[in-house]
C-alpha cells in the first residue's frame, strides 16, 4: 500500500514538470522547441509506465484479499480438516477443476476412471467429440483475464446465462411521463410509458487453432492450463471487444459506438475542445450523469491531456489517492483501442453511463483438445468455442452519447 501510495506521489511530481514545459511554450506563445518535446514525451511516458505499474499493484492487492477471503471461507466451511469435512459440493468442484486440468495436459488417457466420469458429467454432449465444457473455475478465471485487458468489459453490465436462446430485454420509456393535479371527483386519465424491448442473441466465436509443442506439455514447470486460459482470453477477447465497440450488428454484437447517439458534433475533423467536452458532459440527462464516464483510444487520451478550461486548468487530473481513478472534467475514463480515433465524420469520443451497454456471456465454453493431427510436427492441438452478443439497451433517455468530427 506505501508502495503504492509513493508511485502516485511521483506520478504527480513529473506531472507537474511537464506542465510546466507546456505552460512556458503557452506563455510565450510558441510551439515547444525539439528538446522541449522529447523532455514532455519522456516524462508523460514516464507518467503512463508508473499508472501501468499502479493498475498492476492494486489488481495483485486485490486478488491476494480476495484470495484470502476465499480461503477463510474454505476454512470456516470445514475444508481444510480433510475429504471427511469437505462438503460434496466443494469435494465435487475441485475434482472437475483437476481432471480438466489433467485433460488439457494428457488427454481423456490421462485421467483416472473417476475423473473420466467427472468430464463427461461436465460436458455428455460435445464430450463424445472430443471436446469439453470448462469447469466453473476456469471460466470464471478467463472472464476476468479478458476484463483485465480492459476496455467494454471493464465498463459493460456483463449478463451470465446457462443458454444461448434468444434473450430478449424488456425496456420503458418513462421519461415524458409526468403526475398531475387531480381535482375533486375528478377521473384520473392513462398515461402508459412507452415500452420496447432488445433481443440480445448468442454468436459462436473460436480462438482459432492454438498449437503447443508436447515438450511444453510434458514438462511439469508448464502451466498447461495457465497458458491455454490466457491464449484464448487473449484471442477471444479482441475479436468481441472490437465487435462490442464498432459492431454494426450485422450477424454480429452491435458496439456501443454504432449504437450511441451523436451528441456533440465538434468543428474540427482531427481535434477536440474544452467545449466540445462540456457540450458532451450536458448532452446526457444529469439523471444519467452520475455513473457516467468517457472510452476513448489512447491516441485521443494524449490529445485531451494538453486541454485546458477557460481559468487555465488542465481538464485531465490524475488520481493521487490509492485506488483513485485518473480523470476528464471529474469523470473517470477507459482507454479502449477498437475505439475510432480522431478523423472526420470518426465518433471518437463516447460518454455517459456505459454500464447501459450490455454483454451476454453464454456460460457453456467449449475446449476441444487434438491429440494426433499435428503430431508429426510434435505438437498438440486446442481451440475453443464460446458465444457472445451486446447491445445497447437504451429506455429512451439516451444514457450513452458520442461525440462526432466534422465531416471535412
Amino acid at each position: 500500500m506505501k508502495h503504492i501510495l509513493e508511485m502516485r506521489e511521483k506520478r504527480a511530481k513529473l506531472l507537474k514538470e511537464a506542465r510546466e514545459i507546456h505552460q512556458r511554450s503557452v506563455d510565450e506563445k510558441r510551439d515547444m522547441t525539439a528538446e522541449e518535446e522529447a523532455q514532455y514525451n519522456k516524462i508523460m511516458a514516464e507518467i503512463d509506465s508508473l499508472k501501468a505499474k499502479i493498475d498492476r499493484e492494486e489488481r495483485l492487492l486485490k486478488e491476494q484479499q480476495e484470495m484470502e477471503e476465499r480461503t477463510d471461507r474454505m476454512v470456516g466451511n470445514g475444508a481444510s480438516g480433510g475429504d471427511d469435512q469437505r462438503s460434496e459440493e466443494n469435494r465435487k468442484k475441485e475434482l472437475r477443476e483437476l481432471a480438466f486440468r489433467a485433460y488439457l495436459a494428457g488427454g481423456m488417457q490421462n485421467l483416472t476412471p473417476e475423473q473420466q466420469a467427472e468430464m463427461r458429467a461436465l460436458s455428455a454432449t460435445v464430450g463424445n467429440q472430443g471436446g469439453y465444457t470448462v469447469p466453473e473455475g476456469f471460466y470464471n478465471q478467463l472472464i476476468e483475464a479478458m476484463k483485465a485487458y480492459g476496455g467494454m468489459r471493464s465498463v459493460a453490465r456483463i449478463l451470465n446465462t446457462a443458454t444461448g436462446n434468444k434473450l430478449l430485454i424488456p425496456t420503458a420509456d418513462n421519461t415524458a411521463q409526468k403526475g398531475r393535479i387531480l381535482g375533486e371527483s375528478q377521473q384520473i386519465q392513462p398515461s402508459d410509458p412507452s415500452f420496447g424491448q432488445t433481443a440480445l442473441d448468442a454468436y459462436k466465436y473460436t480462438s482459432d487453432l492454438i498449437l503447443v509443442p508436447i515438450e511444453l506439455i510434458q514438462d511439469s514447470a508448464f502451466d498447461i492450463e495457465a497458458w491455454v486460459r490466457q491464449k484464448i482470453a487473449e484471442r477471444i477477447f479482441r475479436i468481441t471487444n472490437e465487435h462490442f465497440t464498432v459492431g454494426d450488428g450485422i450477424d454480429k454484437p452491435n458496439g456501443i459506438v454504432n449504437a450511441a447517439v451523436v451528441g456533440v458534433t465538434a468543428a474540427a475533423t482531427n481535434a477536440v475542445t474544452p467545449e466540445d467536452l462540456i457540450d458532451l458532459e450536458h448532452s446526457v440527462d444529469p439523471a444519467y450523469r452520475n455513473n457516467a464516464s468517457f472510452m476513448f483510444h489512447d491516441s485521443t487520451l494524449k490529445a485531451l491531456k494538453k486541454l485546458k478550461d477557460a481559468q487555465g486548468r488542465f481538464l485531465w487530473s490524475p488520481g493521487l489517492t490509492v485506488g483513485a481513478p485518473d480523470t476528464i472534467l471529474g469523470y473517470r475514463y477507459t482507454v479502449n483501442q477498437d475505439m475510432p480515433q480522431m478523423d472526420a465524420s470518426a465518433k471518437s469520443i463516447i460518454f455517459g453511463d456505459l454500464a447501459s451497454y450490455w454483454i451476454r456471456d453464454v456460460m457453456d465454453v467449449v475446449i476441444v483438445r487434438f491429440n494426433e493431427k499435428y503430431m508429426d510436427y510434435g505438437q498438440v492441438g486446442f481451440t475453443a468455442f464460446s458465444r457472445h452478443d451486446g447491445d445497447f439497451i437504451n429506455a429512451g433517455g439516451n444514457q450513452i452519447v458520442a461525440l462526432q468530427h466534422a465531416d471535412s
